[in-house]
């Protein structure tokens, strides 16, 4: 991109924009220069249902913060996290016209600190962060590309559809991570959706791989399903764009 911008008479354009939700910290000036160099960020504004009476730590700026240290920050985080993705899936107010996904973690991670400390790490978000982004876009009809090749969330939604289950995709596997119990009795308190992992799986089928991406032939799907050619990859993907009208 700073190629084609440099280009005598060139229109300039944006080729990405990186959209950062609530509560990730706000960027400095300083940390938004460079990467604005090639891209552009967009930082949503907090959830209306997220502020300092619901805890002191949810200030409009936050310099840091722990999604882990209480149920009330995680769903704090998580609230955050879903305005950002569903605000992703509505093609008239983002201007995105199809979501690609490849990976995501749906499982414990574990991550070492500096000190040499092991300590196992869970997504924060109300569901795994890339299987919300999928059930929204579906919600939302927009088309998901799904690449298996790198497994996650990704191949797990590729099971799901092939009708393989999947422990992953059950509550009674996901509410092991951290004040998830606790968290959605927060959800249900205050009114807010919580998609039961069932009905997730169901949308999921009862769409079916030419409702999830109608931009691709079932054997175009399958093939971007499996194939591990990253050129080819690239290929089915532009192949779908390249549809959409």
């Amino acid at each position: 991109m700073r190629t084609h911008n440099s280009i005598e008479g060139a229109k300039p354009f944006q080729r990405i924009v990186n959209y950062r939700g609530r509560p990730l910290p706000r960027l400095t000036l300083k940390e938004r220069s460079a990467p604005d160099q090639v891209s552009e960020t967009v930082e949503l504004p907090r959830p209306a249902d997220i502020d300092e009476s619901l805890h002191p730590d949810f200030v409009p700026e936050p310099k840091y913060f722990p999604a882990d240290r209480s149920p009330l920050h995680r769903f704090a985080w998580a609230r955050g996290m879903t305005e950002m993705r569903s605000f992703q899936s509505d093609g008239a107010r983002s201007g995105i016209v199809a979501r690609i996904v490849l990976g995501g973690t749906y499982s414990p991670t574990v991550k070492v600190s500096e000190d040499g400390t092991r300590k196992e790490q869970w997504h924060a978000s109300r569901i795994p962060g890339v299987l919300e982004e999928i059930e929204l876009s579906v919600q939302a009809g927009q088309p998901v590309f799904l690449i298996g090749a790198f497994g996650g969330v990704a191949r797990l939604v590729i099971d799901l559809l092939r009708g393989n289950d999947r422990e992953e995709a059950t509550w009674e596997y996901q509410q092991r991570a951290p004040f998830a119990a606790r968290m959605k009795a927060l959800y249900g308190q205050r009114g807010l959706p919580w998609p039961g992992y069932a009905d997730i799986v169901s949308r999921l089928r009862s769409k079916g791989m030419a409702g999830l991406n109608p931009l691709l032939e079932p054997s175009e799907q399958n093939e971007l399903f499996e194939t591990v050619d990253q050129g080819r990859i690239v290929e089915l993907v532009l192949l779908g764009l390249r549809r959409v009208t």
